[in-house]
């Protein structure tokens, strides 16, 4: 039953894309030099809601193909709840200025994926599930 799930996701998520078989390693796939295969990588990260490598999506913000762009944008939306005002089709020196916010919240953690764990944050941490990371100091008031 989870293979026929699977398959209909991908039917139903990526038409005509379709879905690569699971392979070893999805880091390499995600800068085949085919863009197709490329794609292909993504919707399996996204599928398989694999957040850790958030950062190799990130790096394919800035693909020179429009459609890779595309889906990797979807997949960072669906993984993360936010696009942080990246546009796809935008000329590349629009788009500069959203790849560096989505390259500087990788790094610092700032958004959380929508299971609540900060980018990187394992599942039993003892910080809040709050809306941003904790802060390093409280507050002492007045």
């Amino acid at each position: 039953m989870g293979e026929f799930l699977r398959l209909g996701v991908c039917a139903l998520g990526f038409g005509l894309l379709g879905c690569a078989a699971p392979r070893a390693d999805l880091r390499a796939r995600l800068e085949d030099p085919q863009p197709i295969e490329r794609i292909r990588a993504v919707a399996t990260v996204t599928e398989q809601r694999r957040t850790e490598l958030i950062p190799a999506l990130v790096d394919r913000l800035d693909d020179a193909d429009v459609a890779v762009r595309l889906y990797t944008i979807i997949g960072l939306e669906k993984l993360t709840g936010t696009r942080l005002g990246y546009d796809y089709a935008a000329d590349m020196f629009s788009r500069r200025d959203a790849v560096l916010r989505w390259r500087r919240a990788v790094a610092t953690g700032e958004f959380r994926t929508p299971d609540g764990l900060a980018q990187g944050e394992a599942r039993g941490s003892t910080q809040d599930a709050g809306d941003g990371p904790a802060s390093e100091s409280p507050d002492p008031g007045p």
